[in-house]
């Protein structure tokens, strides 16, 4: 009996663990995730106000008490004005991605990675331009298209966008990317490049339903291309052959090194901070009580799938072979950390 008993709870744990490891991120977030709550939703006439201008004053008193350095990148004047501004705003008819877009703008002045919303503004266009724009940390390049388009232009170099310079295009759009760095926010703006809606509510396109590219490359030379928007579920991108060398291939990951002792370096690379240990230390900060058991065994599966490890245990590892090994030069990667724990 006792033992048909333990059969029964480790396939109900079984069972949620599928079930969570399937669940999409919004879900998790919104059902799972620990609630938070402030004395300001007893008020009265908080309650009575629009559930945007809600939304924004519940998210500035949780800054004030939450945020380690929130008048670090802007003075407390600054942010009281900003603040009435969007207050004053919110007044008018808001559209859910105009909304997003004021917050985003509001909080990339901490210039903090980890003062974001979790929203995404993929979710509020059903359709895109097919078309994914790569940030590489000198330009802004067309690294996929849609099949129904030319194929030569993958490669190119985008350098106006609606016949404006990329450069104009891109400083406008990195006032609403909360981000750490310079990089990071050239890296969010690329991946919005393809978002009608966005565009539109941060001025940069009036006619959503195309998307004038002045792109150049060798094979093209300076080329104007016209993308329409599609649905998501309609684009089919190329299937591009994979960059292999000994280095590329461990890009993916989140810290990696190799020992060259012939040529005495070592190569680490250091493309995030995903750490084991941060991720189950902090399971109090952000789930529900009755959920962590779960989460930790996920956090465990999805460590285990990604072959990633505690990060202290990686770099005693990775110093001890380079003693052992007798190095004397390591070269750090970092290309592609967009900063926040790192």
């Amino acid at each position: 009996m006792e033992k048909d008993f333990k059969s029964l709870l480790i396939l109900l744990l079984l069972s949620v663990l599928s079930l969570f490891i399937s669940c999409s991120q919004s879900f998790i977030f919104t059902t799972l995730a620990k609630n938070y709550s402030h004395p300001i939703q007893k008020n009265n006439d908080y309650k009575s106000l629009t559930e945007y201008h809600q939304d924004f004053l519940f998210l500035i008193e949780m800054l004030k008490e939450a945020h380690p350095n929130i008048f670090e990148h802007i003075s407390e004047q600054e942010f009281e004005i900003e603040k009435n501004q969007i207050i004053e705003r919110l007044g008018n008819q808001t559209e859910d991605i105009e909304f997003h877009l004021l917050l985003s703008k509001f909080l990339a002045n901490f210039k903090d990675g980890h003062t974001y919303l979790l929203d995404s503004p993929f979710n509020y266009s059903k359709k895109i331009y097919p078309v994914r724009i790569d940030w590489n940390g000198e330009g802004y390049y067309i690294s996929n298209i849609d099949r129904a388009l030319d194929s030569t232009i993958i490669g190119a170099k985008v350098i106006a966008v609606n016949d404006r310079p990329i450069e104009e295009v891109a400083k406008q759009l990195r006032e609403y990317q909360p981000a750490d760095n310079e990089f990071s926010q050239n890296w969010l703006t690329a991946n919005y490049l393809m978002l009608p809606e966005y565009l539109k509510y941060t001025g940069v396109s009036d006619n959503i339903d195309s998307l004038k590219l002045t792109v150049y490359n060798a094979k093209t030379a300076e080329k104007n291309l016209s993308i329409m928007k599609k649905k998501k579920k309609d684009i089919k991108y190329y299937k591009l052959p994979s960059r292999k060398n000994e280095f590329i291939k461990f890009l993916k990951k989140p810290f990696y090194y190799q020992v060259i002792p012939q040529h005495n370096f070592a190569y680490f690379r250091f493309g995030s901070f995903l750490d084991k240990t941060a991720m189950i230390d902090g399971l109090k900060s952000y789930a529900k009580w009755y959920i962590r058991p779960f989460v930790r065994l996920y956090i465990n599966h999805y460590c285990r799938k990604k072959g990633i490890e505690r990060f202290d245990d990686f770099l005693k590892r990775m110093f001890t072979d380079l003693i052992n090994n007798k190095v004397e030069y390591l070269i750090i990667d970092i290309r592609g950390n967009v900063g926040g724990d790192a």
